[in-house]
């Protein structure tokens, strides 16, 4: 492997690590109306069964621009509350995990991965 390839692939990797981390794999359903920063946090809540902490969720909204904000729970929340506002009309849940973060109720993550399957039906 030469030294030119080493570096294609690092760079690859690299790219693929911050789009898993900035969540730009997943994209809401037009449906929903939501903005960048609740894709963002939804695309979290999608890939991750398991709960999302603050710190993570505040990240994944920032970019990578923007990381040495500090982090304000107030602002999370706030952002937790209009993404909540946004999902209700659709059955759609976020669960709070006191002291840790959120994550995605079961089902309401099964319905966002088949969105499409089920519009077509």
């Amino acid at each position: 492997m030469t030294h030119c390839t080493a570096c294609e692939e690092r760079d690859e990797k690299i790219r693929q690590l911050e789009r898993e981390l900035y969540a730009e794999a997943y994209w809401a359903p037009v449906e929903l109306g939501l903005s960048l920063t609740h894709n963002a946090m939804l695309g979290m809540l999608v890939r991750y069964s398991l709960p999302v902490a603050h710190e993570t969720m505040w990240e994944c909204t920032r970019g990578p621009q923007t990381l040495l904000i500090d982090y304000d729970p107030i602002v999370m929340k706030v952002q937790m509350c209009r993404l909540r506002q946004k999902l209700a009309p659709h059955g759609l849940q976020i669960e709070t995990i006191r002291g840790f973060g959120w994550r995605l109720h079961d089902d309401s993550r099964a319905r966002l991965l088949n969105w499409n399957e089920r519009r077509a039906a």
